[in-house]
């Protein structure tokens, strides 16, 4: 226990311009490449909240999974401002989830093409839960 702690602390005092996760073994810290926006390639993302979702800016193609979840606010106008029209493709899968005022997605990712399902969750790779507003 205590060798993981400190595998966990030192991961996350490393960084910088590069991102560290603790291995699927605990005992080493695995180097993940930030974002390439120049070229347009970010990698998975986590949106925890209306502020988080301006890191998807400049995607054109995520290297991994979308996250999107938490997204509440007191009207639906706060949302119309957010439009990712450059993403493409999502490598793995694209889960929205318990994001009240989401009405649509057409309006964030008008440009969407493919979502792979590299990863999947269960068997899918579009995955909208506790979205009661949303129509397709």
């Amino acid at each position: 226990m205590t060798r993981v702690v400190f595998v966990i602390f030192f991961c996350a005092t490393l960084m910088s311009k590069w991102s560290y996760v603790v291995g699927n073994s605990g005992d080493n810290c695995t180097r993940v490449v930030p974002d390439d926006k120049i070229n347009g390639i970010c990698q998975r993302k986590y949106i925890r909240g209306p502020s988080e979702l301006a890191t998807l800016r400049g995607c054109k193609v995520i290297e991994g999974s979308l996250q999107m979840s938490l997204l509440t606010a007191n009207t639906t106008d706060v949302y119309r401002d957010f439009s990712f029209p450059d993403l493409r493709e999502i490598t793995g899968y694209l889960l929205l989830f318990s994001s009240s005022k989401i009405i649509t997605l057409k309006h964030f990712f008008p440009n969407l093409a493919v979502i792979r399902g590299q990863e999947l969750i269960e068997t899918n790779s579009l995955v909208i839960h506790q979205v009661s507003n949303i129509y397709y």
